[in-house]
């Protein structure tokens, strides 16, 4: 937001707005046409969209209703998740990254269990809630999403989030490039204040 904000103010002419990503599609919008920046976790694999360094990096929770049996721990491993169904996403999810977000096995192979399927994030949320199954998100999730019936729990042992911006191959153009140096300036003059903190764009 910080980076949109002085776009604003250092680039009246341009039109700078926000976007929600469907959690069903994350890549259809940005190849469409909708805009033509989209801040994306890693990892991306697709042979017409072109991503920057990373920007920021965060930490993994678990969002669980504020009734089930981990929610009153401080922290959580992958290991963990084979006695949690994991909500699932429909859509046009490339398999590499459900993997990714999504596991179906713990690190030491036990099966994780896959809970209802969600095409938002408000929906998941909603689900968290209900008990009906968990979710697991950035770190972000908790400052930005916090409501009551939810617990969102550190996953400790796991690799951090990496975010970059990413845009489709063949449209580079000045505001791309403007947008990306003022993100990564920012970026770097905010440096993390501790473990799993994200640095913000």
């Amino acid at each position: 937001m910080k980076t949109i904000a002085k776009l604003r103010t250092s680039n009246p002419e341009l039109a700078v707005e926000v976007c929600e990503v469907p959690l069903s599609d994350p890549y259809g919008m940005l190849r469409d046409g909708d805009f033509d920046l989209q801040l994306a976790d890693f990892p991306v694999r697709e042979d017409d969209l072109t991503h920057g360094p990373t920007l920021l990096v965060e930490d993994r929770v678990l969002a669980v209703a504020a009734g089930h049996p981990l929610a009153g721990r401080s922290t959580v491993t992958l290991e963990d998740l084979a006695g949690v169904p994991l909500l699932t996403i429909a859509g046009h999810i490339p398999e590499y990254w459900l993997e990714h977000q999504l596991p179906t096995r713990t690190p030491s192979g036990r099966p994780i269990g896959q809970g209802p399927s969600v095409t938002n994030f408000q929906e998941a949320l909603t689900l968290v809630a209900g008990g009906k199954g968990a979710l697991l998100s950035g770190a972000h999730i908790a400052l930005y999403h916090g409501r009551p019936g939810i617990s969102y729990i550190p996953v400790e042992g796991d690799s951090p989030l990496g975010y970059s911006l990413m845009w489709r191959s063949d449209s580079g153009n000045r505001a791309i490039e403007l947008f990306g140096r003022l993100a990564h300036e920012i970026a770097r003059d905010m440096a993390p204040e501790g473990p799993g903190k994200a640095v913000p764009a």
